[in-house]
């Protein structure tokens, strides 16, 4: 897929004008071999998982941040620790390496948190 990189809309194979916003497009785009990242228009080289000018992720599913399971998993990691570690595994099978450190950190925190209370009952029971 080929973007413009002006306005982000797809353009079709040799065009030499946005149909959108009427940007003159850079002769690279009529390039049939190269990739264009759709957030910013740049060359994208083959092989690439992200956009080297824009670093965001080209596949889309990968651009999510999935910040509500992050917080929501922060917060069940000290009060329903099972529930956290539910939420950490979900958020280590999603394609963004940031959010596989929130799932990871969300883990040791929940697994933490069983391992004090086990303790303390153990003491005190």
């Amino acid at each position: 897929m080929k973007y413009c990189p002006k306005c982000g809309s797809e353009i079709k194979n040799n065009m030499k004008f946005c149909q959108k916003c009427g940007a003159k497009l850079p002769a690279d785009h009529i390039n049939l071999n190269n990739e264009y990242c759709k957030h910013c228009g740049s060359a994208i080289p083959k092989g690439a998982t992200r956009c080297p000018k824009c670093d965001r992720y080209l596949d889309e599913a990968a651009n999510d941040s999935h910040s509500v399971a992050t917080v929501i998993g922060y917060i069940f990691s000290f009060l329903v620790p099972l529930a956290a570690v539910v939420a950490g595994i979900y958020l280590l099978t999603q394609k963004n390496e940031n959010v596989h450190k929130h799932g990871a950190c969300i883990i040791i925190i929940a697994v933490g948190v069983m391992c004090i209370t086990y303790l303390y009952y153990i003491k005190f029971l």
